[in-house]
């Protein structure tokens, strides 16, 4: 019984991160340009963001020379030691079990980074549930054009698509898992 308790426990642990990337919402972005697109938080003009906000965008760029140039333009959020409150976040890979390549709160402007070797990196900014908030932050992802002539099926901004992924289908089988799990043990 212990063991099928342990079992449980490690299904529900491994599903949270599905879980918190279906309440995403997907950023605001306005195309500045052919190889510069900007994206800022919902509500950014208008209020800023919420308390209990999860936005998420993936971006790609052409495998065969990956590169992005992230300029955040402005960030206007709650600021807490580690940046564990209201943050932003981008991740190597397409979602958040990549490795944490920047990570920023408070109320910063004109920083840039680079992001060499990967195709895909995702955006992540979280708020918590108090009320101090803020306008969210305002980035600009930029793919030089001459990195998307090699490839025809590149593109700056993909969609989530949690379904129809191979994460998707895990969430699927832990999910069905647990609940045999759970039915083992309280039917015993």
């Amino acid at each position: 019984m212990p063991s099928g308790l342990f079992f449980c426990f490690l299904i529900l642990s491994c599903t949270n991160t599905f879980t918190s990337l279906k309440k995403c919402q997907l950023m605001s972005e306005s195309v500045v340009s052919n190889d510069i697109s900007e994206y800022t938080n919902r509500m950014y003009y208008s209020g800023g963001y919420s308390p209990d906000t999860i936005e998420c965008e993936r971006f790609t760029s052409p495998k065969s020379k990956p590169y992005f140039l992230v300029k955040v333009i402005s960030t206007d959020m709650e600021m807490s030691s580690g940046c564990h409150d209201d943050f932003a976040a981008i991740y190597n890979g397409s979602d958040t079990s990549g490795n944490l390549i920047k990570k920023w709160c408070g109320t910063m402007q004109n920083f840039s980074f680079e992001v060499i070797g990967s195709p895909n990196i995702f955006f992540y900014f979280s708020s918590d549930s108090d009320e101090n908030v803020g306008k969210g932050t305002k980035f600009e992802i930029i793919v030089p054009e001459s990195r998307y002539q090699e490839t025809e099926t590149s593109s700056v901004n993909l969609s989530i698509v949690l379904g129809g992924s191979a994460r998707g289908l895990a969430s699927v089988i832990a999910f069905v898992c647990m609940i045999w799990c759970l039915y083992r043990c309280i039917c015993r």
